[in-house]
Parts: structure tokens; sequence; C-alpha cells
């Protein structure tokens, strides 16, 4: 009978973890895979040539190492690209590392945690005067930089937050900075997905690795989902591989962090050698849609752009330095002092920018938008 008893014991312990388990993926933070029509469309926006784009011009850069004048140059390189980008909040975190830090603001009520993205811009070769470092880590940056680019045009839930780590060569030491920081700070972080060493395939064998810890695995199994769902192709692996990377930084802090991995390393890593041409494009789209998929869904509810009000909508082009958004008899006249709504002037253009504006049927004044606060909801179509 006490065999018995313990066999039932330990049945009704396995049923109580099972549905610990499910709760655990049910989770807001953990949300249960599915297709979302939403998501779909954003993933397509995912653009090869501009990964391409980013890792060419930073192996323009002799030299990324820590802490060279190279390294100091891909900073402020990738300062400079983000803040171009609509929508972004970016800070160098770290006065002694730079991490470069872009902030996507949350627009529910989970903006107060934060989904992070991220992957180190510092290199390491043998010669150190000469470190390309293209697949390590040259692609994960131009990745994480297009994820910034496609997602910034939507809304999320929760807060996103594109980093660019430094000095993981030298012991993930620039998101160990970040991490102490966030732990000072008591940030709620439901995920963190690295990139690094994950673009490498040149068979065509379309096998990805996933490294997670018992924390995250809720994340891959997830990954794995969506792999299916959005049919990205991958054969996904889990643990295969027991590189050391920034997502121990977040590990170390019990944060649930994954990676992804190619199946093997490039042969000419940490080497002058490992140039752009090593990196499959398309393997490169694949591994950025398949995150984007799981940033996304782990964000919150996509906030679809809102459409202009129903015609007429144009374009106009603000091409004088300081141009203000306000209420304007039409296109490329002067501004009306004192329009009849009131209209308080908007923020200052930038020379050769574009705003949406909107032409009353009957005349008389235009409101003229930035492209991006308008397509993100922000501002409201009023006519004079």
């Amino acid at each position: 009978m006490q065999t018995r008893y313990r066999v039932l014991a330990a049945l009704a312990a396995l049923m109580l973890v099972a549905v610990a388990a499910a709760t655990v993926l049910a989770e807001p933070d953990r949300p249960a895979p599915a297709y979302d029509p939403a998501v779909a469309p954003i993933i397509e926006r995912i653009d090869a040539s501009e990964i391409y784009r980013t890792a060419a011009d930073l192996q323009g850069i002799p030299t990324r190492v820590y802490p060279s004048a190279g390294n100091r140059q891909a900073a402020d390189y990738l300062y400079g690209r983000l803040t171009a980008i609509p929508g972004l909040e970016v800070e160098y975190q770290d006065d002694r590392y730079r991490n470069v830090v872009a902030t996507l603001p949350g627009r529910g009520g989970a903006a107060g945690e934060t989904v992070v993205v991220g992957a180190h811009y510092d290199s390491a070769s043998s010669d150190p005067g000469r470190a390309p470092g293209a697949t390590d880590d040259g692609a994960g940056v131009a990745t994480v930089l297009e994820l910034a680019r496609v997602m910034s045009a939507s809304g999320f839930d929760r807060t996103v937050q594109f980093a660019f780590w430094n000095a993981e060569e030298t012991g993930k030491e620039g998101s160990g900075a970040y991490v102490r920081d966030a732990v000072e700070r008591s940030m709620a972080i439901p995920l963190y997905l690295n990139y690094d060493g994950a673009f490498y395939d040149p068979e065509g064998r379309f096998v990805l690795d996933v490294l997670a810890n018992e924390e995250s695995a809720p994340f891959a199994e997830a990954l794995a989902r969506y792999n299916d769902l959005y049919g990205t192709g991958f054969e996904l692996t889990r643990n295969v591989h027991g590189c050391a990377s920034d997502h121990e930084s977040f590990w170390e802090e019990g944060y649930p962090a994954i990676s992804t991995h190619a199946e093997e390393h490039a042969p000419g890593a940490h080497s002058p050698e490992d140039t752009v041409e090593q990196i499959p494009l398309e393997y490169a789209r694949r591994n950025a849609q398949l995150g984007l998929v799981l940033l996304a869904s782990t964000a919150g509810p996509v906030a679809a752009p809102s459409a202009p009000a129903p015609g007429p909508v144009k374009w106009y082009p603000v091409g004088d330095p300081g141009s203000f958004l306000d209420a304007r008899a039409g296109p490329g006249t002067a501004p009306v002092a004192t329009p009849p709504d009131a209209v308080t002037p908007g923020p200052a253009l930038k020379p050769g920018s574009r705003a949406y504006g909107l032409v009353p049927p009957s005349g008389g004044f235009v409101r003229w938008y930035p492209s991006a606060r308008w397509k993100a909801g922000i501002a409201t179509p009023t006519f004079g």
C-alpha cells in the first residue's frame, strides 16, 4: 500500500508541475505562441540589403577592438544611425563602455517593462589592427539595427530597447554594466534576445541553435513554434553551443534571456578574414524575422499605424530649416499667425523632411503633421 501511495503522490506532483509549466507559458510576458496577422506584414519589412549595408559600414572601420579609436568610431556611427530613426530615444549607456541603447517607449499599461534585444559592436582579431568582425558580431549588430528600423514604425504595450554592447570580447563588460544598472533600478525585463555568432551558413542548411537556460526555456519553445507558424524555415537545435556571450550577463541576474547561434563558427572568426562575404543574407533575413516575431509577441499587442483621414491627403515637402508644423493656407505658404483653431506650432523639422497635410474640401487651413507622429496615431487630423 505504501508503494501505491508513493506512486499516487508522485503522479500528483507531476501533475502540479505540468500545471505550473502551463501557467508559466500563459503568463503575459510569456505568451502562448499563436499566429498574429498584425505581425506577419511587419516581418516582411526586414531587408537583407540593410543588414549587409550596416555590416559593410562597420567593416569599413579597420578595427573595433575595445578600447581603440575605431571602437569609439563604431559607437558614434551606431548612435548616428539610430537617431535618424523616428520614435527612438537614443543614449550612451555607461560612460566607460559606451553601450549604445535606443528605446522605443511602450504605449500600454505594461510600458514599465522592457523587452531588450542586443548584439556586441566590438570586435577581436589575431591582428588587433585589422578586426573586421563581420560574423562576430557585425552581422548581429546590423540585425538589431534593422529590427530597430522596422519595429519603430509600430507601437507595443511594453517598452522595447535595442542595445549595442561594448567590450563583449573582453568579458561581457558592456552588457554586465547595463545589467548591474538594471538591477539597481529594479528594471522589469521579461526577455533579452541576443545575436552573436548567428550568421554563418555556407551550405544553406538553415540550422539555428537556440541557447537557453531553465528560466528562458519557454521562450525557446515559443521560438520553435513561431518558426513553424511564420514559415521562417529553420532547423532549430537547443544548446548545442555553449558560447559565452552577453545573454549570460542577464542569466547571472535572473533575467530570462536566449541567444541564437549558427550551426558553426565562421572559419575566419577573430581574424582579418572575418568579412561580410561570409554573411548569408537570406539566413540573416529569416533570423531577424524570427527574432522580430518573438520580440513583438513578448512586447505586447502591436498598435497598427493609423491611416491618414480619408482624402484628399497629400505629402508636402518641408525644406526650410526650422520650419514648424502649424496651420497654413496651403502647401508652401507662410504660417498663419492666428489660425481659427488656435493651433500651437509643433516641433521644428529638419531640412528635406516631409509631413502629411490635410486639404479641407472647401479650402481653408492646412494642418501639417510629421509622418512618424501621424502614422503612430499621436496627431489627430483636424480641419480649420
